[in-house]
């Protein structure tokens, strides 16, 4: 017995139409070589997974909306009764995008499981998702951990110019809305866009590309109870033992122990601090407040020594 053939859906007539014209993938779509393809690039998402700060890499998930318009791949929508299709990136011509910030992306679908969508009048949509590991400039030195980072994501075509493919910015996201989140560490407030242009010296061309510049604020609870408040709380202990009385049975040793030990203490906190942070030229807020606080220790612990120095040679 034979099976009876199912009979294609509509989608996969208009894909095998398309197909069937002689597409060539390799070639930009237009049809005057002079004509520039306008490319739009939206963020559709952002999740932060982490921030390294010391090595200057924020590792973070998004998804980007890349729209363009391909004059070979429309069809009538009359004729087909379809106005939106999927096919496979891999049939379609599509731009060479990369995000230069990034020093490394990860894709969770390989190159020929991923699919666009198009439009009947020839309007490709390509969502570019990934998750990234992009460089950005940590200034934390005057108000850590109150601190703000912006960071900039800049994503374009990576070898087309502006007579080629010319880059456009979606709209901007200004406030947090779903999608679009941080971590326990720091709060999303914003994306913005710029369009920047560069020059290759080398050959006189032009490129243009749009940088996201991604506010993200720290959430400074974790630093305040867990570092600020402790080494606080020790170093005025410390000051209150500096005037433990002196008898005349014996030496009171035990506050310059305190004071010691309240030295190695906030040495560690500083070392904590300095673990965490870019190596600047200069220590962020909260490691100038631990620094003082050694200094102020160490002071006290000096002025113990000295009144047991003096109070050894009166009882001698």
């Amino acid at each position: 017995m034979f099976e009876a053939q199912r009979p294609a859906s509509q989608e996969a007539t208009v894909v095998k139409y398309l197909l069937s014209r002689g597409y060539d993938k390799s070639s930009r779509p237009a049809f005057v070589e002079t004509e520039t393809t306008l490319l739009n690039i939206s963020v559709n998402s952002f999740s932060l997974y982490q921030m390294d700060q010391a090595k200057e890499i924020v590792e973070f998930s998004a998804e980007f909306l890349l729209t363009w318009y391909d004059p070979f791949m429309s069809w009538d929508r009359n004729m087909f009764n379809v106005t939106w299709i999927k096919m496979k990136e891999m049939y379609v011509w599509k731009p060479d995008i990369i995000v230069s910030t990034s020093i490394e992306t990860d894709f969770l679908l390989d190159a020929d499981e991923r699919y666009v969508d198009i439009r009947h009048d020839g309007y490709v949509r390509q969502s570019y998702y990934g998750v990234f590991f992009n460089q950005c400039k940590m200034k934390v030195v005057n108000c850590f951990p109150y601190d703000a980072q912006e960071c900039a994501v800049e994503i374009g075509p990576w070898s087309y110019t502006n007579a080629q493919v010319l880059s456009d910015a979606g709209n901007a996201i200004t406030e947090p809305r779903d999608g679009f989140k941080g971590n326990s560490e720091w709060e999303f407030i914003y994306m913005i866009p710029e369009v920047y242009e560069e020059t290759d010296k080398d050959v006189g061309f032009n490129y243009t590309a749009v940088r996201w510049q991604t506010m993200l604020k720290r959430k400074p609870e974790f630093y305040v109870w867990v570092l600020l408040v402790p080494s606080f709380i020790i170093t005025t202990v410390s000051l209150f033992g500096i005037f433990i009385p002196t008898n005349h049975l014996g030496d009171r040793e035990e506050k310059v122990t305190l004071g010691l030990t309240t030295l190695l203490s906030t040495a560690v906190i500083l070392e904590i601090v300095a673990s965490t942070m870019p190596k600047a030229s200069a220590l962020p807020l909260l490691g100038n407040f631990i620094l003082a606080e050694i200094f102020i220790t160490a002071i006290g612990v000096l002025c113990s020594v000295a009144v047991l120095i003096f109070h050894h040679r009166r009882v001698s």
